[in-house]
């Protein structure tokens, strides 16, 4: 039998239980949640940069950001243009991660905006893990990232 596994975070479109059915027309023998992925939860400064895991929800991004607020001189405008995403109970579960994945599909991120006003960066893998790429925020478009990538980082530059 062929193994597929849904990948999931919050899944606030469908709902978690739901998403194991309706994946793969029904046929997910596998739910892959990257909440549980510590490498994907991480919250860390390197070289001027903050980056933010994939698995981390809006949330989260909203907590980190007012955190380094002596860093960043606009993490106050930052996360409060994030606190108008959704609804507070979605941005609690939504994943950053998901919310730009859905240009996929030609669906505008609420997200995206206000990243493109920090010149973040995305990092993300597709076949091979060990081999991680990066794309900036204002050329995430339609296309750039391939159908199976995983989004593994946010990266904003730290500047005050």
């Amino acid at each position: 039998k062929l193994k597929r596994a849904a990948i999931i975070l919050g899944d606030t479109a469908k709902g978690i239980r739901q998403a194991a059915y309706e994946t793969f027309g029904g046929k997910a023998t596998d739910i892959i949640y990257l909440g549980n992925v510590d490498e994907l939860n991480l919250v860390e400064e390197k070289n001027g940069k903050l980056f933010l895991g994939s698995g981390m929800r809006i949330d989260d991004i909203c907590q980190a950001v007012r955190a380094r607020a002596d860093k960043l001189a606009y993490a106050e405008d930052f996360a409060g243009a994030l606190s108008w995403i959704a609804q507070r109970h979605i941005r609690s579960e939504a994943g950053w991660a998901g919310n730009l994945m859905i240009t996929r599909t030609g669906f505008p991120s609420d997200l995206h905006p206000a990243l493109l006003a920090t010149d973040a960066t995305i990092c993300y893998v597709t076949d091979d893990a060990s081999h991680e790429k990066e794309v900036a925020i204002a050329d995430f478009k339609q296309g750039v990232v391939p159908a199976n990538a995983l989004l593994t980082k946010l990266s904003i530059p730290l500047r005050n």
